[in-house]
């Protein structure tokens, strides 16, 4: 998976804007890969026990299908150790609609003792999210 340069992530602002959530999250595009776009909710990161977490939003360019249902927008709570530069998810809901709408088709959580850490590989989505993250925070990557 290719990720599209960060200039062209700017240009899908509109969509941000468009993703405002009713509970009065913002999304900021963060990261943008052919099939999807990456936004991030820079208000919801907090730190608990050197733990960062923040909300993110992915927005597919088609629906997408898991266990034969379809759904095309997924919201993620992610956990990220900046020292390290690893990441996991704690918490996946996937929406049968975009920008979080329709039914959350499937759903999954996952506690703290669960977590499987993954290294950023330079240049993912993931590396685009944890610099964002580990920044917006305050902390050294």
């Amino acid at each position: 998976m290719q990720i599209v340069a960060l200039a062209q992530v700017v240009a899908m602002a509109a969509l941000a804007m468009n993703a405002t959530a009713p509970t009065g999250e913002s999304w900021t595009p963060v990261a943008q890969t052919v099939e999807s776009i990456y936004l991030l909710d820079e208000h919801s990161i907090e730190r608990t026990s050197g733990l960062l977490t923040a909300w993110e939003l992915v927005e597919y360019a088609w629906p997408q299908y898991a266990d034969g249902v379809a759904y095309q927008s997924q919201a993620n709570l992610r956990v990220y150790r900046c020292s390290d530069r690893s990441w996991d998810v704690l918490r996946v809901t996937r929406y049968s609609g975009p920008q979080r709408s329709g039914e959350a088709v499937l759903s999954s959580s996952f506690g703290r003792g669960e977590v499987t850490w993954h290294r950023a590989a330079p240049d993912s989505v993931a590396d685009h999210l944890l610099q964002r993250v580990c920044s917006l925070a305050g902390t050294a990557n």
